[in-house]
């Protein structure tokens, strides 16, 4: 026991250092894994990542050990899963990501490693899914998804990545599905939810993201069922 507390608090162990040189790992079956060039304790050149049937997923350009210049990340088959561009290992200007289809997946922009623009994401035919613009990492502005056949799924404004207004989302067909008021990022007022045809089956009111008091629900027979809650627990 002394003898393991003496060496762990009174004998110094040399510090870990990388050797310089041509750097490889290799999958069990000795195909090679990844590879990299190290210069005075630092990366230098391409970090290459290969899977283990041998098919390179990953070229990572490193300069004094920080990623530098366009990064891709690959699927098997050779086709991008992601296009980047770094500077001073910051990320820098619009990522791109892909289906595996070689379709537009996703598309960001950043400035000096920061979220900064316009975000969308695509669905696997095309269609957009998901539009926002992003300030300094956080969303701003309206918020819009969309469903695969193009019509709109939901809405809501941003101010600082929070929600902020009526919420609404969407049907397929377009019609109404549920509205909500947001405050803050906070669910905070009347909730309402209709079926497809417009009939209003759910009603009732939010506080703090809470259900709060009187909830109604109507069945499609129109039965009507009321529920009270209090700080979001059911009053019996």
């Amino acid at each position: 026991m002394f003898k393991l507390f003496f060496e762990k608090f009174f004998i110094k162990k040399p510090k870990y250092h990388i050797r310089d040189g041509h750097r490889k790992s290799f999958h069990p079956n000795g195909k090679i894994k990844t590879s990299v060039v190290i210069k005075n304790g630092r990366k230098e050149g391409f970090y290459k990542k290969w899977d283990i049937d041998g098919n390179l997923i990953r070229k990572t350009p490193f300069k004094n050990n920080l990623i530098q210049g366009q990064a891709l990340d690959l699927y098997s088959n050779g086709q991008i899963f992601s296009d980047r561009f770094f500077k001073n290992g910051k990320q820098e200007g619009e990522e791109r990501r892909y289906y595996e289809n070689g379709k537009l997946k996703f598309s960001i922009f950043f400035q000096n490693g920061l979220k900064e623009g316009p975000l969308k994401k695509f669905f696997d035919n095309g269609q957009l899914q998901t539009s926002i613009n992003n300030s300094k990492n956080l969303g701003e502005g309206i918020l819009e998804t969309f469903h695969m056949n193009g019509s709109l799924k939901s809405s809501i404004f941003l101010t600082h990545g929070l929600r902020e207004g009526n919420f609404q989302t969407f049907y397929d067909s377009g019609s109404l599905r549920s509205t909500n008021i947001y405050q803050n990022g906070v669910a905070n007022g009347p909730y309402k939810f209709f079926s497809e045809n417009g009939d209003l089956r759910i009603s009732g009111y939010f506080k703090s993201d809470q259900r709060d008091g009187l909830w109604n629900s109507t069945d499609e027979f129109d039965q009507v069922t009321t529920r009270y809650y209090i700080d979001g627990k059911l009053s019996h």
